[in-house]
């Protein structure tokens, strides 16, 4: 019975160790987690993911299809749009947009991360040139952290001639990152947003 015992407990530590052994990417969200693990994660910690407050009246949330998998069940990142911008999508306007890709960057770089790649459109937060231009707009990474950001504008048309933009966010595990960045040669092709 005592084998049993043992066998059992040092199944689950195991199991433990092994399952948060993921790269950490936003809060509790980690590298691999499946989707019902990150479901979980994100309903147990909801105030934290609900509003992420930077400064400069900038404020993220998750966005409603909030997690990156890659295979189909291992996260490798998480989605954010500006906060006041939840399903159905209401739009934020070109200046708050721009505001929120501008301040968002300078944030990322004040707290250890770089550029690896910047649309040379010098307009790349602009949403209406980002839409014709379709570059990648700006990629940071920390690899102190092991982490890498995504930002772009986004415009659509909400109805014939009339536009509405929205910041978009998204932070990603470093590594499963660079694999798909180079595996697709993105930095080199129009973006798939």
């Amino acid at each position: 019975m005592k084998n049993i015992y043992f066998t059992l407990i040092t199944f689950l530590i195991t199991s433990l160790m092994f399952s948060q052994s993921g790269k950490t990417i936003f809060i509790g969200a980690t590298e691999g987690m499946k989707k019902k693990g990150f479901k979980s994660e994100v309903k147990s910690n909801k105030n934290q993911y609900r509003e992420i407050d930077i400064g400069n009246d900038v404020k993220w949330v998750l966005a409603q299809s909030n997690g990156i998998y890659e295979p189909k069940d291992y996260l490798i990142g998480v989605k954010f749009i500006a906060k006041g911008s939840l399903y159905p999508i209401n739009e934020i306007g070109e200046d708050a947009t721009k505001k929120y890709l501008e301040h968002t960057v300078e944030y990322l770089k004040n707290n250890g991360y770089i550029v690896i790649y910047e649309d040379s459109d010098q307009y790349w937060n602009y949403p209406r040139i980002f839409n014709y231009s379709n570059k990648y707009g700006i990629v940071l990474v920390n690899y102190e952290e092991k982490k890498a950001a995504h930002l772009i504008p986004f415009e659509w048309e909400k109805q014939k001639y009339v536009s509405a933009f929205i910041p978009y966010f998204e932070l990603y595990s470093l590594d499963p990152f660079m694999k798909i960045w180079k595996e697709q040669n993105m930095g080199q092709k129009k973006s798939a947003f």
